[in-house]
């Protein structure tokens, strides 16, 4: 009720001031601030363990998104996690405004589509929260997206490989819990962006599978690490949406 009630009141940024404080607050109370991954290196040249490309321009709105993800990868690419460290997408990125060069693109918000501040943002966090999948990161936060919005032709990464993030709201997290450090690294070309995962120790990539259970217009989406079932996420299919001009 008291969320609520917030809700009607304040404003969205002061609620998203208000929220990122109590984070800020609480990650630091818990000492997770001194283990919070900073430093953005040149190559490191460590081999790659995994590699996750996705195409940028295949939706709506894809310029202004390139030129989000493009912003937000310059606070990422380089990014060193020693072991122990671990990462957060709005620790890193910062607050998706136009005072901080972001651009208004379609986003889901509440199951619709709508046009925002930063849009496109949740297609980088997918493909990191992917990336962390196959390298065997330790992932503490990840959000599912609430609906699925693409016919199959369109889709440009599995159904269940995405990590929604809403400033303040939702973060995507995890951490290093391998004996060596690993570093992030991003190529954006000719509307396509290539994460890669490098370590200088012995990784070896997990294989990364998904499986699928319809009901009506429901989608349960199980993920499955070298075999084994990791996490459940679930959907609500709404094509009638996936045509907006937003």
């Amino acid at each position: 009720m008291i969320k609520i009630i917030i809700r009607k009141i304040l404003p969205l940024p002061l609620r998203q001031q208000l929220l990122s404080h109590y984070r800020w607050c609480t990650d630091r109370l818990g000492g997770k601030m001194l283990l919070l991954a900073k430093t953005q290196l040149p190559d490191q040249q460590w081999p790659v363990v995994a590699t996750v490309k996705q195409s940028l321009t295949a939706i709506p709105g894809s310029v202004a998104k390139v030129h989000n993800i493009t912003l937000a990868i310059q606070k990422l690419d380089g990014l060193v996690l020693n072991t122990g460290e671990w990462f957060s997408f709005w620790y890193r990125v910062g607050r998706p405004s136009a005072n901080n060069g972001f651009l208004k693109s379609r986003g889901i918000v509440n199951g619709k589509l709508v046009a925002g501040s930063g849009g496109g943002l949740c297609q980088l966090s997918g493909i990191l929260y992917y990336l962390a999948l196959q390298g065997g990161l330790s992932i503490s936060e990840r959000h599912a997206h609430s609906v699925d919005i693409y016919a199959e032709e369109e889709r440009f990464a599995p159904l269940g490989s995405d990590a929604t993030v809403a400033f303040a709201y939702k973060d995507l997290r995890f951490q290093n819990t391998h004996a060596e450090s690993c570093q992030l690294r991003f190529l954006l070309t000719d509307g396509w962006l290539t994460a890669t995962l490098h370590s200088p120790g012995a990784w070896v990539a997990r294989d990364i599978a998904f499986t699928y259970a319809c009901q009506d217009t429901v989608v349960n989406v199980t993920t499955h690490c070298n075999g084994n079932p990791a996490g459940i996420s679930r959907y609500k299919r709404l094509n009638e949406i996936r045509d907006s001009p937003v």
